[in-house]
């Protein structure tokens, strides 16, 4: 979200019956027939809920909105969200956005739609000119909840309370309480069942009352100072992500203009206790480096060489649109020295060498045919001890089939 930064003028659209405007390959068609008591019936559009239809579709989406894509356009599944910093700016990328589902055959659904707003709300948050921050109408709901009476009730408050949690300050130890209650009762009754909530209730309201204290995250900004806070204790740990404008080292770091960027925390678990003190102060950055390394990178520039080849941090870029030359590379990549390489091992390679956009969701449809690539669990042997040299005969085996 961090594209619609500074953007003043927004519109939000949505398909009708978004994954039946996509036709199904006709060799689909008869994995995905199902048969009733009457007939058998085969589909001739990509049905919702089936396997990958999700992302597929994103996909899909995402190339045929390619010339305006994170830009002016932001798209997630079927909800599209068009934004610009001045009114020509909208109004001139408004009409290609149209030209654009003119081209490609898309129908919006005119109900779910609006075509200019100052503030929009999308994804479940709402983003204007200053940040993002959470739907005060889904705030008020959730703060208007009872107490659960049964373990599936409590489950879906702590769920729905998920989804807010990089806004929320001390968020995982005022939720471990109701989450060891919520695991107890799974542990020994039904969802369904009863739930004796009477010794949790003050937990329950401390969840509430920080919902009164969402923070709104403001985007990042290339041109500010990022700060990274981190806190550890023998139970849980805390990652607080600031941006700080014109950054004075002579300052003390709790008197600075801090602006929100992402707060997480989390709770440590099995023999995650165990560990030392030094250990769990450096989880918390090594989590966050893991989980969000594009918060704190400077940006990326893309180079090109006196040879016309376009680099981003010393490697290769691959265009989106290089379908055939991503196979090339995934086949090559695939063969390896001992040939039949896994899709981690895959991925480690090209991410060495090239830099292809969502690579991770490309591997896996490649990887997955093969069966010579496979990791196959055998049964240990007994276990051999041997002191001397050429003790012990080995044997290596290399099938070509």
């Amino acid at each position: 979200m961090e594209n619609a930064r500074g953007k003043q003028h927004f519109g939000l659209f949505d398909f009708i019956k978004s994954f039946w405007q996509l036709p199904l390959a006709e060799f689909c068609q008869e994995w995905l027939s199902y048969m009733t008591n009457e007939k058998i019936f085969t589909p001739r559009r990509v049905p919702q809920g089936c396997a990958d239809a999700a992302i597929h579709f994103q996909k899909t989406m995402e190339k045929c909105f390619a010339k305006l894509l994170y830009k002016y356009l932001l798209v997630w599944i079927d909800d599209i969200l068009l934004y610009a910093e001045d009114i020509d700016t909208y109004l001139n990328k408004f009409a290609e956005f149209f030209e654009l589902l003119n081209e490609f055959c898309l129908k919006l659904s005119v109900k779910k739609s609006s075509l200019y707003q100052t503030e929009v709300k999308w994804c479940g948050k709402i983003i204007d000119t200053n940040g993002v921050r959470h739907d005060p109408a889904r705030i008020e709901s959730l703060g208007a909840l009872p107490y659960p009476s049964t373990a599936g009730e409590l489950q879906q408050y702590i769920y729905a309370k998920n989804w807010m949690r990089e806004g929320l300050v001390d968020y995982a130890r005022q939720v471990a309480r109701l989450q060891r209650k919520l695991d107890e009762s799974l542990a020994r009754t039904r969802r369904a069942k009863q739930l004796d909530f009477r010794s949790k209730k003050a937990a329950f309201d401390n969840m509430k009352g920080m919902l009164a204290s969402t923070v709104t995250l403001s985007f990042p900004d290339d041109t500010a100072t990022t700060c990274l806070l981190t806190d550890a204790s023998d139970v849980g740990w805390a990652v607080t992500v600031t941006q700080v404008d014109n950054f004075d080292i002579k300052i003390p770091i709790q008197d600075k203009q801090h602006r929100l960027l992402e707060y997480m925390s989390g709770t440590f678990t099995g023999s995650q206790f165990n560990w030392t003190v030094i250990e769990k102060e450096a989880f918390p950055m090594a989590n966050f480096e893991i989980s969000t390394p594009s918060l704190y990178e400077p940006p990326a520039e893309i180079e090109r060489t006196t040879d016309g080849v376009l680099k981003l941090n010393n490697r290769i870029l691959i265009p989106a649109e290089a379908n055939e030359f991503v196979q090339r590379l995934f086949v090559i990549a695939h063969c390896g020295a001992k040939g039949h390489r896994g899709g981690a091992a895959m991925e480690e390679y090209l991410r060495r060498l090239f830099v292809i956009e969502h690579l991770q969701v490309l591997v896996s449809p490649f990887v997955r045919p093969c069966r010579l690539g496979e990791t196959i669990p055998r049964p240990w042997g007994e276990t051999i001890e041997c002191s001397e040299r050429n003790g012990v005969i080995h044997f290596d085996y290399r099938y070509m089939g």
